[in-house]
């Protein structure tokens, strides 16, 4: 069973993720990560949840990255997308640390990081591009699947990365986008990979 924490929960994006992830008998999710709405249940911020889907608002502060295995999906413009995609390369001795393999809308966010989660060397998936699942998601976004020992590297290495440069700083300033989720996660949560 692939154990998911929804970050951004309370986004348009984030409550299309709880919809198609509460239905699906592979996947279960073990926290809903916000900075808004913290300490409600989702349900009383969408009643239509209501008994699909319960668990509290956590702020990302007080999400715990020892509850088990799990992995980071993120609803992403192409902006936010640009700086994951090198994030998720930034350490690696090769240029692969991204997939986009072909599939349904589920096994981008499900299958293929399940998969990649039991890898030595696990790699992010770019996914959303089914067809039938386009319609769920908001226009101009993908999704962005992180295994969570990638996404603690990932995190580990924010602060000598290129989210530093100015280069980010202007694509932050022109868009408005940024690693809310990323940026909001506590460096000092995690030892060193």
């Amino acid at each position: 069973m692939l154990r998911v924490k929804i970050f951004g929960a309370c986004g348009y994006g984030g409550v299309g993720m709880i919809e198609l992830l509460v239905k699906h008998p592979e996947a279960q999710i073990v926290a809903l990560i916000d900075i808004e709405n913290t300490g409600l249940p989702i349900s009383a911020v969408y009643p239509h949840l209501t008994g699909f889907c319960d668990l509290p608002i956590i702020s990302p502060e007080d999400d715990n990255p020892e509850d088990g295995e799990a992995n980071a999906i993120f609803f992403a413009t192409p902006d936010v997308l640009a700086g994951l995609f090198t994030l998720a390369n930034f350490d690696r001795p090769d240029s692969l640390g991204v997939i986009t393999p072909m599939g349904a809308g589920c096994a981008s966010i499900i299958n293929y990081p399940m998969e990649e989660s039991r890898s030595e060397s696990p790699r992010c998936i770019l996914g959303m591009f089914d067809v039938s699942a386009r319609p769920h998601v908001p226009e101009e976004t993908l999704t962005f699947s992180i295994p969570i020992k990638r996404f603690e590297k990932m995190v580990y290495h924010m602060d000598e990365s290129f989210l530093i440069t100015g280069s980010w700083g202007s694509v932050k300033l022109m868009t408005g986008s940024g690693f809310v989720p990323l940026a909001l996660s506590s460096q000092s949560c995690f030892s060193k990979p």
